[in-house]
């Protein structure tokens, strides 16, 4: 059985971007009108207008776009970003952004185990872009289109575009900790381990 996914367009399917990648890319969905996923009132909220371009070309040294540190013709560069339908992210703020997709894990569930999807950074944006309470995580019953809280960790704005890739994914199965009796759980011993009770930083730092 597979995870089935509710989409309004198939780009915002996660997919991975290389056969063999264990994530899949999530892309950042702002549609030109309020959708069943996203009403117009939360769009007016995320889409960045011409007022957002001043202000960064104006209080700001650089702007990140795709990923780059963008410091010429920086007005330029985000009035295109407007005109692409984009989303600003002010430094040391966390937004909220919508993924264009809901879904259904419980073809994935098992007697004993339950799946889970994790939200995870995405390489390229890293470095700017955190995902806060890293890794997320949906929950298999949970049927809402899934949004990612995402902090901006520079000094500067970063600006994402409809489409753009900023976030990957995975599936993973989970003990169905519901399944057991506390009866089954506790212990009065656990077992030896070469770390033992070492705790944090048992083997040093070098």
């Amino acid at each position: 059985m597979l995870p089935r996914f509710k989409v309004e367009d198939e780009l915002f399917l996660p997919r991975p971007a290389h056969d063999g990648d264990a994530g899949s890319d999530l892309r950042l969905y702002l549609p030109q009108t309020g959708s069943l996923m996203v009403n117009s009132r939360m769009l007016d909220k995320l889409v960045m207008d011409e007022q957002d371009a001043n202000e960064i070309a104006s209080n700001y040294e650089f702007v990140i776009v795709e990923g780059e540190l963008v410091k010429e013709n920086r007005l330029a560069v985000v009035r295109e970003m407007v005109e692409k339908r984009s989303t600003v992210i002010w430094p040391n703020t966390i937004s909220k952004l919508p993924t264009g997709f809901a879904v259904d894990l419980a073809p994935l569930r098992r007697s004993d185990t339950v799946p889970g999807m994790f939200i995870l950074p995405r390489g390229g944006l890293s470095s700017y872009l955190s995902i806060t309470n890293s890794p997320g995580l949906v929950d298999s019953g949970y049927r809402d289109m899934v949004w990612v809280k995402a902090r901006n960790t520079s000094e500067y704005p970063i600006v994402l575009s409809h489409g753009q890739r900023f976030a990957q994914m995975v599936i993973l199965t989970c003990f169905d900790m519901s399944t057991f009796t506390n009866k089954q759980l506790l212990a009065t011993d656990l077992s030896d381990s070469t770390r033992g009770v070492g705790g944090d930083n048992s083997t040093g730092v070098a």
